[in-house]
């Protein structure tokens, strides 16, 4: 079984985000890996539709960051909240884990390590209710060309043979394109449009393990830090007056 199944089964999240275990590091960590709560960007909130009826309510889902900390809510009935952590505990070692509740209590771990900026390492065990080991789930993301280009990897401990391949590039400052194939023909795409301090953005997924169908979603997203964005910035200029004699 996937991750993104388990994700799915556990929380009721469209399975529609090309995110990783290795990648995330905003509030969408709470999804994925609560030890990407730790990078600390600022405070920054998604809201996410799914596009399967008109049922508002029922598909909307909510994340959100301040700090280190997380919050998930998802109003679908029966609605599920969870809160997460994440901390940095050395240089470039972070612990994250999340509580979860819908119908019953889960508990989440996660571990990312980045010795390098360019490069990333991550795991985490989804239910650690779950207890075989085998259910951990690792990754691990490069960036050659900085944020310009990440290339990622992940997979389920119990079928290492079924690896997820993905990546993600900034053709234009403040677009950015995500992709995740997985060789049984499961995939998942999306677009990132960035304004600096907002965003939107589209995913769609087709998880063939989970469902016959190709499904759809839109979210947006505020934040607090400034992300690259598709608006140029203003030129800004420092203008000095100087007075007085000028003395060799």
């Amino acid at each position: 079984m996937t991750f993104l199944l388990i994700f799915s089964q556990l929380l009721a999240f469209p399975l529609v985000m090309p995110v990783s275990v290795a990648t995330s590091d905003d509030a969408l960590a709470m999804f994925y890996n609560p030890a990407g709560l730790s990078s600390n960007r600022g405070a920054n909130l998604y809201y996410v539709y799914h596009l399967k009826d008109w049922k508002i309510i029922a598909n909307s889902s909510f994340a959100g960051q301040v700090g280190p900390l997380g919050i998930s809510y998802i109003p679908k009935p029966p609605f599920s909240y969870g809160i997460g952590l994440g901390l940095k505990i050395g240089a470039g070692l972070a612990v994250g884990a999340r509580y979860f509740h819908r119908y019953s209590n889960y508990w989440c771990v996660g571990m990312l390590f980045r010795p390098k900026n360019f490069l990333s390492f991550g795991a985490t065990w989804p239910d650690i209710n779950l207890t075989d080991w085998k259910a951990i789930v690792t990754g691990i993301g490069i960036r050659p060309l900085g944020n310009r280009l990440t290339i990622f990897t992940e997979t389920k401990l119990d079928s290492v043979e079924k690896l997820w391949f993905g990546l993600y590039i900034q053709p234009i400052t403040g677009i950015e394109l995500k992709g995740m194939a997985k060789t049984d023909k499961s995939f998942s795409v999306g677009v990132d449009i960035s304004f600096g301090r907002t965003g939107a953005g589209y995913a769609g997924s087709k998880i063939n393990a989970a469902l016959n169908r190709f499904e759809h979603s839109l979210y947006l997203r505020l934040n607090k830090d400034i992300r690259p964005s598709v608006i140029p910035a203003e030129s800004r200029f420092l203008t000095m007056k100087l007075s007085g004699l000028i003395q060799d």
